[in-house]
């Protein structure tokens, strides 16, 4: 999110995703977004990237969370469901309670949400962690991806080694959260959500 993707970076990005499912996006240009993937719902004020690691054609039938107990609570409210996917009913949940959603979702999952009236977009991951989910700043650009090499192709993507880091990998056998084995790449600690406003980022 932040500074439009040159095509090269979004053509190398596509390439994961397609391997990967539903793992990446980044920019302004809400026209791209229709050419990452289409497990995604947008209405007036906001769109949301899903991450739930199931591919578009059985995400319909297998959800990560308890998408039936807040379909039924938002069909009580009237709200007005456009399909079968788990992704609208978080829509629903942002809608009514804002970011204190998150704390209505039980099971696994990694969500961007990018709000237009605020102008922000919200990470967030969930409780126990079982959904990765990267993210860097690069000056009003901010990268998200469920795995690192889904950032790397982006050409402000600095790969400098944290050698901090790597020295704790050696140490304990893996890297503890939110530190990466890159520098100012992080992995969003369970149970949080961040907030981007293309100048800082603010942490729950």
């Amino acid at each position: 999110w932040g500074e439009p993707l040159l095509h090269p970076d979004l053509r190398k990005i596509i390439n994961i995703i397609n391997d990967l499912g539903v793992k990446y996006a980044v920019s302004t240009n809400a026209s791209l977004v229709p050419h990452i993937d289409g497990n995604f719902v947008n209405n007036l004020n906001y769109i949301i990237f899903s991450m739930p690691g199931f591919s578009e054609s059985s995400y319909h039938k297998i959800h990560g969370f308890n998408f039936q107990d807040i379909k039924e609570e938002g069909l009580k409210d009237g709200y007005k469901f456009k399909s079968q996917s788990d992704t609208e009913v978080i829509l629903y949940l942002y809608g009514k309670y804002g970011a204190g959603c998150f704390e209505k979702l039980n099971g696994m999952f990694a969500i961007a949400i990018f709000d237009k009236e605020k102008n922000n977009i919200i990470l967030s991951r969930d409780r126990l962690g079982k959904k990765p989910l990267y993210w860097s700043v690069n000056g009003s650009t901010l990268f998200f991806a469920s795995e690192l090499k889904g950032l790397m192709p982006h050409h402000l993507f600095k790969k400098e080694i944290d050698f901090l880091s790597f020295n704790k990998y050696l140490t304990f056998d893996y890297i503890p959260t939110p530190n990466t084995v890159f520098k100012n790449v992080y992995k969003l600690e369970p149970g949080n959500f961040l907030v981007f406003d293309g100048k800082e980022i603010k942490k729950n």
